[in-house]
Order: C-alpha cells, then sequence, then structure tokens
C-alpha cells in the first residue's frame, strides 16, 4: 500500500483519537439537566450513549468525510485541513446545541436556526451583546484547541497511531451495543432506556419491532409494567392536576372516526346516512385536522397537544387525560380499531389506559374489520346503555379503498396505484373507488346510530363523526395522491359532525375550528372540567368564531403550521428548515419565512415542555 496514503490515513485517526475527548465531554454536558430523574439504568445508558454518538459523529466528520474528499480529488486536497475545519464545525454545534438546550430543553435544528436569525427569536429567548460575544469568543477558543490538537499530532503521532485501531474496534462494538439496546427497548417499550435517547444530539436509533414480533421473538401487546410519569424529563402534562366536577346528569360519549374521510365526501351521494343525520347535528364546514397522517390526527384529537410531541408521549407511556376523567367519573369505556392499534403504537399512547384495548380486529379485509368493530361496539352499547359510556370506533375502508364488491353505487371503478394514476381515466377510477370506500363505511356507521336511536339514547349522547386526515387526488395539480406528503386542505380538512344531547335540529357553521378544539369542548360541556384550557390543551371552544392564528400540523416526518387568516403554510422539510407555501402547496418564497407564524408556533410546540430557563435572556 502507498506510504503517502498509510500515513494521510493514520493522521486522520490520531486527530480523531485527539478530538474524541471534547466531543464526549460536550455530549455529557446535557446529563446535568435531568439526572435527578434518571434511574441508575437510564444514566448507565445515556452514558454508552454519548460516548458512541461521539465516536460515530467524530469519525464520520474527521476520518470518513476528508479521506472520501482526499481520494476523489485525486489526493490535491489534503485530508487533515477538511478535517481542521469541520471538527471546528462540529464543536461549535454542539456548543451552540449545549446552550440552547440549558434554554428551551431541545436540542438544536434548522428550524430553530432560523427562529433565530427572525425577530420571533425574543420568544424563545434574547440574547445580549454579550451573549453574541461570549459566542465569537468560543468560536476563537476552539480554533486555538484545534491549534494545540495539531501540534499534539505532530508531536505523538507515531506513538498513538499504535492504539488507534484498537481504540476504534472498542467504540464500534460500543455502537453496536447501544444501538441494539436501543432496538431492544424500543421493541419491549423500555422508558428508562428511552428516555435517554432525547439528550443525545442527531441520534437516530435502529428498529425492528415488525421484524422482531413476525419471529415471535417480542409481543407487541404486552403493556409496560413500570411506567414513567410524564412530569420525568422535560414534558409536563397536563400542566396542573385536572379537577373536574361530574354533572348530576352524565352524557354518553360516541365517537366515531373514519380513515381519509377528506372534507367534501360527506355529501347525500357518497355518505347519504351521515349527512341525514346531520339533521340534529351541527356541522362545521372548516374543520382542520392536526396532520395528514393517522398518528398526527388522531394525536391531536385526543390529547390536544402538538402532534410533534408524539415520541415524548410514547417513550413515556403518557395517555391522554381524557380517559382518566371518564374513569374517576366511573364511565364505562371502550375503543375499537378496524386497523392495527400496534403500528402507530396507539396501544402505548392514546389507548395505553385502556386494559381491554384490543390490538388488531380480525379478518382478512378492511370491509371485514369494519364489519367486525361495528359489531363490537353495537355489543358494548347493548350491554353497558343503561350507565355512562364512551366509545370510539375507528373505520379503515376509506383509507385501503375498500368495500364489497355487490355494493358498488360509484362506477366505473377499479383499483389503480397512486403511482400509476395519470390520465383522466384512472382518476375517475380511484375515485369512484375511494367513494365506494365511504359509501360502504356510511352504512356501517348508521348500524351505531340506529342502535342509537332505537335504544333512545340519543337524547342521552354526544356523538361525534369525523376522521383522522383527509385524502388528495391531485387537487392542487402538483401530481399528489393520497396523504401524508402536503400540508394542503385537500389532505388536512376533514368533516365534523356533533350530536348535542337533546339536540332537535342542526347547525352549520363556518367558523375555522381543529382538532384540538375537541377535548376542550368535551371537558367544558360534558364532563364539568373547571381548569383553564391551556391547563390541558392547545385548543379552544368550537363556539369560539374569533379569527384563528396558526393551527399546528405534523406528518410522520415533518412538521408544519397553517394559518388559516393568513392562507398560508410553513412547512419544515427533512432537516426542520421551513418554508412558505400557499394553500395549494406551491412554494412562496423559501427565504421569507413569516416569523410570526413560527413564533406562535414555537410557543405552542413548547406549551407542556419544562419551562425552566425558557424565559432566561
Amino acid at each position: 500500500m502507498n506510504k503517502g496514503l498509510i500515513k494521510e490515513f493514520v493522521g486522520l485517526n490520531v486527530y480523531w483519537l485527539l478530538s474524541l475527548p471534547f466531543l464526549c465531554l460536550l455530549l455529557f454536558s446535557d446529563l446535568s439537566y435531568h439526572s435527578a430523574a434518571f434511574s441508575f439504568i437510564t444514566m448507565g445508558y445515556f452514558c454508552l450513549l454519548a460516548l458512541a454518538q461521539a465516536a460515530l459523529l467524530s469519525w464520520l466528520c474527521l476520518v470518513l468525510i476528508p479521506a472520501v474528499i482526499w481520494l476523489f480529488s485525486f489526493r490535491k486536497i489534503p485530508p487533515l485541513p477538511i478535517a481542521v475545519f469541520l471538527s471546528t464545525l462540529l464543536l461549535y454545534f454542539l456548543l451552540l446545541d449545549v446552550f440552547i438546550y440549558s434554554q428551551i430543553r431541545s436540542h438544536f435544528d434548522w428550524s430553530l436556526f432560523q427562529m433565530i436569525l427572525s425577530p420571533a427569536r425574543t420568544q424563545i429567548f434574547n440574547p445580549t451583546f454579550m451573549d453574541y460575544t461570549s459566542l465569537l469568543l468560543v468560536l476563537a477558543a476552539i480554533i486555538f484547541l484545534q491549534v494545540v490538537l495539531l501540534r499534539c499530532l505532530r508531536v505523538h503521532a507515531g506513538r498513538l497511531g499504535q492504539c488507534v485501531l484498537r481504540t476504534q474496534f472498542v467504540f464500534l462494538l460500543l455502537i453496536l451495543l447501544t444501538q441494539g439496546v436501543y432496538l431492544w427497548a424500543d421493541a419491549v417499550y423500555e422508558p428508562k432506556l428511552l428516555m435517554a435517547t432525547e439528550l443525545i444530539p442527531c441520534f437516530h436509533g435502529v428498529t425492528a419491532k415488525r421484524f422482531l414480533a413476525a419471529h415471535a421473538l417480542i409481543n407487541p401487546g404486552k403493556r409496560p409494567i413500570n411506567r414513567v410519569v410524564a412530569t420525568h424529563g422535560n414534558l409536563v402534562y397536563p400542566l396542573n392536576p385536572i379537577i373536574s366536577l361530574a354533572k348530576e346528569k352524565k352524557f354518553n360519549i360516541v365517537m366515531i372516526a373514519i380513515d381519509s374521510w377528506r372534507a367534501d365526501s360527506m355529501d347525500r351521494l357518497t355518505t347519504p346516512h351521515i349527512a341525514d343525520f346531520t339533521a340534529i347535528a351541527n356541522v362545521y364546514k372548516k374543520h382542520f385536522s392536526g396532520g395528514n397522517s393517522t398518528r398526527s390526527g388522531m394525536f391531536s384529537l385526543f390529547y390536544s397537544v402538538s402532534p410533534s410531541q408524539f415520541n415524548a408521549f410514547y417513550q413515556l407511556g403518557r395517555g391522554p387525560v381524557l380517559f382518566e376523567i371518564l374513569k374517576q367519573q366511573h364511565y364505562r369505556q371502550a375503543a375499537f380499531t378496524s386497523a392495527s392499534g400496534v403500528s402507530p403504537p396507539f396501544h402505548r399512547t392514546i389507548f395505553i389506559d385502556l386494559p381491554d384495548f384490543q390490538l388488531t380486529s380480525p379478518g382478512g379485509s378492511s370491509v371485514e374489520r369494519d364489519q367486525y368493530i361495528t359489531g363490537q361496539a353495537n355489543d358494548f352499547i347493548d350491554n353497558n346503555y343503561q350507565q355512562p359510556f364512551f366509545l370510539f370506533a375507528f373505520y379503515d375502508s376509506a383509507h385501503a379503498y375498500d368495500y364489497p364488491e355487490k355494493d358498488a353505487p360509484f362506477q366505473p371503478c377499479e383499483h389503480v396505484s397512486h403511482l400509476s394514476v395519470h390520465g383522466e381515466e384512472q382518476q375517475i377510477l380511484t375515485r369512484n373507488q375511494y367513494r365506494n370506500a365511504l359509501h360502504f363505511i356510511d352504512q356501517e356507521v348508521a348500524k351505531i346510530l340506529d342502535n342509537l336511536n332505537s335504544k333512545g339514547l340519543l337524547d342521552n349522547t354526544l356523538v361525534l363523526i369525523t376522521s383522522d386526515h383527509g385524502e388528495e387526488f391531485d387537487d392542487n395539480g402538483l401530481g399528489v395522491w393520497g396523504h401524508n406528503s402536503n400540508f394542503t386542505p385537500a389532505q388536512t380538512q376533514v368533516p365534523l359532525i356533533i350530536h348535542w344531547p337533546r339536540q332537535r335540529a342542526g347547525q352549520i357553521y363556518h367558523h375555522t375550528t381543529s382538532h384540538f378544539d375537541i377535548i376542550p369542548t368535551l371537558f367544558k360541556e360534558i364532563l364539568g372540567v373547571k381548569n383553564p384550557l391551556s391547563d390541558y390543551s392547545l385548543g379552544r371552544l368550537l363556539s369560539d368564531s374569533s379569527s384563528r392564528e396558526i393551527i399546528l400540523m405534523a406528518s410522520y416526518s415533518n412538521l408544519a403550521v397553517f394559518s388559516p387568516i393568513k392562507k398560508q403554510l410553513a412547512v419544515s422539510n427533512r432537516l426542520g428548515y421551513f418554508q412558505m407555501q400557499n394553500i395549494h402547496g406551491t412554494q412562496t418564497d423559501a427565504l421569507l419565512v413569516d416569523s410570526s407564524m413560527l413564533s406562535l408556533a414555537y410557543q405552542q410546540m413548547h406549551h407542556f415542555v419544562d419551562p425552566v430557563n425558557v424565559a432566561q435572556g
């Protein structure tokens, strides 16, 4: 092997070894903010994670990238200066992350970087002249450190080069160990280990729940034995203990959700029974979900909390306060979902406090599973209607475009992949298939409504019918079909129908409402909760028709801020950087982000986060 190549490679690796202790020190610094809340196991795993992450990040930046650039430049660009430059950036980034985390308990990302540069930064923290001076001095100190490390490299390269490979082998084993532990902790749900990952910047753990479950290596339905209280770490939900005074006359609550039900598909042709039901129910014409995916939509519906915090609730095993109140007021409770309750992991979040929650419904198709949950829902009503009850039913056939072949009023129709929907004919086939699925679900919902009516329960029951998100059929001319791809109204605006107890006539409302408003309304009007709405919710009462500045939204990988007033969207990319779009999903000006929208969004996203140090300048 070429001696020059060996020398350069050894130099990079020795430089990595010299820099590693400082990177480890920075990753360990965040531990001070949660050490009191961490168990011995959590703290031990965090220490191993910090060492492994420091080794991985530094090796990528100080060895791999410089070596690749050097080789691809035909050895014209020396690798060591590149390593020094990247080391400076990495150290400075991690120092900024330490500072940011000390202020707002959140790691540094591009969306936060944009907020810092905008006028909205004063809503997060207000840096003084001394703060900026300190940042410059820190940068100067890092540069001086690089000079010292380079000098040490020249003096000790030969001696340290002999132990580099052994050190790297040890850290490789450590990386594999920590990733393996994370894979297991995520699969069996071990909060004591999962909590530690929240403190590690840029950490991404490997997962394999479905593989392990398929090979019977784990039981995905096993409930955690030891649950972590939500006030541990940086999540505080609710902000204060909930005080509720049960009303003398308790009303039943029936919530029905139809997966992928877009707002304009509630009509007398597609969903005739639900449309007839609106004669005695309120219809909210401008209602929005908290996302374009099932996870975010359902999370915003039941928690009324920013969907960006789903992972925090998941790792803590924290259910919504709704079921706690229902239990206190002696409601019988049941939830039936046609789709899997494991993915998304609602069995560890929304329905974790329902001991009889069924993870999966039997049936070989969405149609069969939907029919099954209708039967289960009606059985529950039949067995519990003489006392207050809460019932939730979640239908899936519209998501799968599935329906009985003998019941397909919208023709022509046949299955067409979203990837092949190009011409007008394919678009008609796809849309009709979707409408047939909704028409089938409408009949299933009618069976529940008829059962309630036959028992005289509608006078004593609140019935709510909505969806987790919408469904797009290239509404915006962007070649987009389905959901979880943008935050336009086609994918986020959904029907909302509410029948109140003893309601005799329907009303139509045209002001903007959201999923975040449902829990506050139920709490105030049905369950007698006395706390201010902000203690447990980001929403308002559905009756509040005042202008709404923003609605938070999320997909599985992106965040969005929707402004109904301005008819604009601020959408994050995969790096967390926000870009402005109009309501048709077209980028307006990536350089001019509405700082007022992001300021309000940041406040809401951190509303249930430990406020320690957030207000410090």
